[in-house]
């Protein structure tokens, strides 16, 4: 597994004459002028800044059809960027963190919002601990028939590259990310190839360069499921079941040739398997596993991974590998999961006091639902 090294100091200062920490929230947007709004509103509307931190907004029009430079004006001092040419999300983006000037830089997609505590709570949070490169957090998602309250309910802390490899299922929200901007210059920018899981990575490469904390206790960022969104329909469609896999090997190829790589491949190559029939699950998809994903399967379960799996179950494994990648059986039908392993090694310390309250108050009504169960104390983990 990778260590983490700092990258060297941005050229930008991030900060303004005040001496408050600047903050880049990058918007790339497409044809969506009521969203937008929506958007940038949540983008301005943070509470403690200009007190505790300080924000500039940069909306990256990819080519819209729709003139959308009159949206953004309603908003002054929010800047406005036109792509000559259709880039995607990933054009946009890089688009937009390359004119950023601030020392962090908030990524929230058109059809997101922020939660008003978002950036009250990261921004102290990063200024304090200079040897955390990434804080990310939680979501509430809506639009579906049973919304998702709490997403994800866990992820990891620390040195998270391998945690990242084997746990492929789509956890990752960029708009719950803070990212010093630096990382963004160190790791390259997003891979304008892929058209789908490009955050997923970037934050594979981000995750090589510094180490991430998890932010529990509370969602910082709404999300909207639609069947006609990106999300769903690359699901359906196939796009993420054969993107997945080759996102995943070009992070593999930068490991060692050590035994410890090669665990670490073995692992990461079921993994890409198990998020793949996860998906069709969520998706209500009944297909057959293509050749992409059962090479894939065939390496996970053909190699010992050195994590105590006899061979009646790697037999065992084999035969349902078969059977899925024939969509005869999902690889994880019985909630089993091979010889994968996903411990959780993270423990929760607070949050160094950081907005310990902000997530009690009023952010329930914000995200427009009932979050029961939730303490409204935020959470560092750390490994």
């Amino acid at each position: 597994m990778p260590t983490p090294h700092p990258p060297a100091p941005s050229r930008f200062a991030g900060t303004l004459a005040s001496g408050r920490p600047l903050v880049s929230v990058i918007i790339p947007t497409y044809n969506r002028a009521p969203l937008l709004k929506t958007a940038i509103t949540s983008a301005l509307n943070q509470e403690q800044a200009g007190e505790l931190f300080d924000v500039e907004v940069i909306v990256v029009d990819d080519c819209s059809p729709q003139d959308m430079s009159p949206i953004v004006a309603a908003f002054p001092g929010v800047r406005y960027l036109r792509l000559p040419e259709n880039r995607g999300a990933s054009g946009a983006r890089n688009a937009g963190i390359k004119e950023a000037r601030g020392k962090y830089v908030a990524l929230l997609d058109d059809d997101d919002e922020f939660l008003t505590h978002k950036l009250m709570i990261q921004v102290p949070l990063l200024e304090a601990s200079p040897d955390i490169g990434v804080v990310y957090g939680q979501s509430v998602v809506t639009g579906s028939d049973t919304p998702l309250l709490l997403w994800p309910e866990w992820a990891p802390s620390g040195q998270v590259f391998e945690e990242f490899l084997t746990r492929t299922e789509d956890f990752l929200h960029p708009p719950t990310w803070l990212v010093r901007r630096e990382l963004f210059e160190a790791a390259g920018w997003f891979n304008e190839q892929h058209r789908t899981m490009e955050h997923y990575d970037m934050a594979l490469r981000l995750s090589m360069l510094a180490s991430w904390t998890f932010l529990s206790g509370g969602p910082v960022a709404r999300g909207r499921f639609s069947k006609k969104g990106k999300w769903y329909s690359n699901i359906v469609n196939g796009t993420n079941e054969q993107r997945l896999p080759r996102i995943v090997e070009s992070a593999l190829s930068r490991l060692p040739a050590t035994p410890e790589a090669e665990r670490i491949r073995c692992k990461a190559r079921a993994a890409v398997c198990r998020s793949t029939m996860v998906d069709w699950r969520r998706a209500g998809t009944n297909q057959a596993a293509s050749p992409v994903v059962a090479a894939h399967l065939t390496l996970a379960v053909t190699r010992n991974t050195g994590d105590g799996v006899d061979s009646a179950d790697r037999r065992h494994t084999r035969r349902r590998v078969s059977s899925a990648c024939a969509g005869r059986e999902s690889f994880l039908g019985r909630n089993q999961t091979g010889h994968v392993r996903f411990p959780r090694r993270a423990h929760h310390t607070d949050a160094r006091g950081v907005g310990r309250d902000a997530l009690r108050r009023g952010h329930q009504h914000e995200a427009g639902i009932a979050t029961a169960g939730m303490d409204g104390r935020a959470r560092c983990h750390r490994p």
